[in-house]
């Protein structure tokens, strides 16, 4: 994505759009027993992520993850965060049986 609106959050040169239904990607039990279709949409979507970043980074690379739920400007009204919500290894997220990653969440993965 080459934008001006998306320089004052990403420190990073490269981005990567993500869509996901409603904002937000949630892998839980709850979501399993409510919306099976969903929760088997966002498990496959977030293995597909975490097993494509541990193949593509280096150890102690870092990347960026922003989930964002509308297109434009109007994605970046709020003000930056410019501190990250979560930061966690890539390890734990390839061994994760739960994990939810929020509209307008910030997070940072490592390897």
């Amino acid at each position: 994505m080459e934008d001006q609106y998306a320089s004052h959050i990403f420190r990073l040169p490269y981005v990567y759009e993500v869509h996901p239904d409603g904002g937000s990607f949630q892998m839980n039990e709850e979501i399993k027993s409510l919306y099976p279709t969903a929760y088997r949409c966002s498990k496959k979507c977030l293995t597909e992520l975490f097993h494509y970043l541990d193949r593509n980074l280096e150890i102690d690379e870092e990347i960026q993850l922003f989930s964002c739920w509308t297109d434009g400007v109007e994605r970046f009204s709020e003000a930056a965060k410019l501190e990250p919500e979560l930061t966690l290894e890539i390890a734990e997220l390839l061994q994760a049986e739960e994990f939810e990653w929020r509209r307008q969440q910030y997070i940072v993965v490592t390897k």
